[in-house]
């Protein structure tokens, strides 16, 4: 019994080996985050994060991760109007900057059905705040900032 208990807590080795899509390419393993990768939005490099305790993403999590990559220029101007929209719910001394001075940092898809994303940015190359949209699936659902 004891053996079968200890069998079923055992910690599973962390991957040493990247995962490899055949569409995004190589991730690497960042113990405590998952799976990451580099790729260029807007003129810069940008991390993708898919969560993970060592499992491969899902399918799920890889559609999101590609959709962003294909659509991100695309939804910029509308993701830029949401933020603007939440603003204007916000403390005057908290909203004194436009949505356009943020520049995409992260895309993080912390959750295997993927249906929970968000996006980080830096502004003016600070990373605090930061600042954060968060998504049902691909649909904006609010905008915040963590200090």
């Amino acid at each position: 019994m004891f053996r079968y208990l200890a069998h079923l807590f055992r910690r599973k080795a962390l991957p040493t080996e990247p995962f490899i899509d055949s569409e995004l390419g190589e991730f690497l393993f960042i113990k405590g985050i998952g799976w990451r990768k580099k790729v260029l939005l807007e003129g810069r490099f940008v991390n993708i994060y898919l969560g993970s305790d060592g499992e491969n993403p899902s399918d799920e999590m890889r559609d999101t991760a590609k959709y962003w990559i294909s659509n991100w220029e695309s939804r910029r101007d509308e993701l830029n109007q949401f933020m603007e929209s939440e603003l204007k719910t916000w403390p005057d001394e908290e909203r004194r900057f436009a949505p356009q001075e943020l520049k995409i940092r992260s895309i993080e898809i912390l959750w295997a059905d993927a249906t929970t994303c968000m996006i980080y940015f830096d502004m003016n190359g600070m990373c605090h705040p930061q600042f954060h949209l968060t998504f049902n699936g691909v649909t904006p659902v609010g905008f915040a900032y963590d200090d």
